[in-house]
Order: C-alpha cells, then structure tokens, then sequence
C-alpha cells in the first residue's frame, strides 16, 4: 500500500518497489524448503512448521481481500479513525 499522495509524487518509485516485491514473493515461492530452513535458525520454529506457514500466507488482494479491507474502513471510520472519505485505490487498476 501506498499514499495516494505519495503515489503521485513518486509513481515511477512505487512502482519499482511493486514490482521488486512481486519478484521477491515469486523467488520465495520458488525456493520455499531453503527460505524455511534458513528462517528456522533464526527463529524457535521448525522448518516444517515455517514452510507450512509461508505456503498458507495468502499475497492476492482478491474480491474477498477487499471486501475485508473495505469493511475495516467502514469500522474504522465509525470509530473515528479515519477520515469519512477514505477510498480504496488500487495501483494500476485505479487511476492516482
């Protein structure tokens, strides 16, 4: 996620970023067993356990993932935590 104004200022720089983080998840996704068993000594946790959570981490902003992120806002705004006209806008799909 970006802000909408600093997307604006810098759109070539977010999207450099967007695309450095699709690289690295797709790296990751393909070397899953290394990634797991190098984060395992660092961490109290087994490579087993730790390939089985990176497999289940979910990177797709879908239909479901945005209904869930607009909800929160919902909420959010309710509670006075942001501003009444918080939108939703997608890098790339929606115009900055």
């Amino acid at each position: 996620m970006a802000r909408q104004d600093f997307a604006r200022r810098y759109p070539v720089q977010v999207e450099f970023i967007r695309r450095a983080l699709v690289d690295c998840r797709a790296q990751a996704m393909g070397n899953l067993p290394d990634l797991a068993r190098r984060a395992a000594k660092r961490y109290p946790v087994s490579p087993v356990l730790l390939e089985e959570y990176f497999r289940a981490l979910r990177h797709e902003f879908d239909g479901v993932s945005r209904r869930a992120l607009l909800r929160y806002y919902a909420h959010a705004q309710i509670c006075g935590l942001i501003p009444p006209k918080v939108t939703l806008r997608v890098w790339g799909e929606d115009p900055v």
